[in-house]
């Protein structure tokens, strides 16, 4: 876990960490996505950077802030601004919300946090599994 320098890697569930490759240059809001078999990595520098083996990237032009939909990795604007999961669209909604849509044109809201606990990213979505990552930023 870990991006937009480098990469860190555990074998024993998050208990200790080595350093698995380096990224590249991603800026800030960092993001890691796994889908179809190919490690995504971009923030706010607008660059991203793909890998098979999480062990060599390379820059990924033309795809900015990238998100897996319809099969594969596109920008995010490209995929209604959502993830794509099993033929259904899941968008993060700022306080805890997620709409969900099977068509990316009309969204509705799926689910509403009773602690208003944003999940930051559509990436962090995965079938049977919702993750969020504090990066500490405000």
């Amino acid at each position: 876990a870990g991006c937009g320098g480098d990469l860190f890697r555990s074998d024993d569930d998050g208990a200790t960490w080595q350093p698995q490759a380096h990224v590249g240059d991603t800026g800030g809001h960092m993001a890691l996505a796994y889908r179809g078999d190919r490690f995504v990595c971009f923030g706010d520098s607008g660059v991203s950077f793909g890998s098979s083996d999480g062990a060599s990237w390379q820059e990924l032009p033309g795809l900015v802030h990238p998100t897996y939909c319809e099969g594969r990795f596109q920008s995010e604007h490209d995929c209604h601004d959502a993830g794509w999961f099993d033929g259904l669209y899941l968008r993060p909604e700022w306080g805890g919300g997620i709409l969900r849509s099977s068509d990316g044109s009309k969204f509705e809201r799926a689910y509403l946090d009773d602690q208003f606990n944003t999940v930051y990213n559509g990436n962090a979505f995965a079938v049977g599994l919702v993750a969020a990552v504090d990066d500490g930023a405000p």
